[in-house]
């Protein structure tokens, strides 16, 4: 490519992708914001428990997969409390509990993860 003067197409190619990918995460990073904004709002005011909540709600933001363990140690209410405010977070639709047991119950923050993982699907395979 080099040897016959075509690399002005190539970084034309490459920046294009670099923009493209650019604007991309800009999207993304907009919606997640405004995702835990209107989280946030339904949270204040809705929930009986907004405080635990809340509190919760922030440690979703840094990681979209806890258990009641993490929440307890990283919030300090105890775990009746978390359960309670888990309960609000799965009523509202922000989390959702994704292993279906009783004990060492993982919940994820579903909405989050959804946008983190758009475009990541695998291509489609030919036969």
């Amino acid at each position: 490519m080099r040897e016959h003067g075509a690399w002005e197409a190539w970084l034309d190619f490459f920046l294009t992708g670099v923009a493209d990918t650019a604007n991309q995460a800009f999207d993304a990073a907009t919606r997640i914001v405004e995702l835990f904004k209107q989280d946030r709002e339904r949270i204040t005011v809705e929930s009986d428990r907004a405080g635990s909540a809340l509190r919760i709600h922030d440690l979703f933001q840094q990681n979209p997969n806890l258990t009641v363990n993490q929440l307890v140690h990283q919030t300090g209410p105890s775990a009746p409390t978390v359960n309670a405010a888990l309960a609000d977070l799965e009523r509202f639709g922000i989390v959702e509990e994704v292993t279906g047991r009783k004990r060492g119950r993982v919940f994820s923050c579903r909405g989050y993860l959804a946008i983190l993982s758009e475009g990541t699907d695998p291509l489609p395979t030919t036969a």
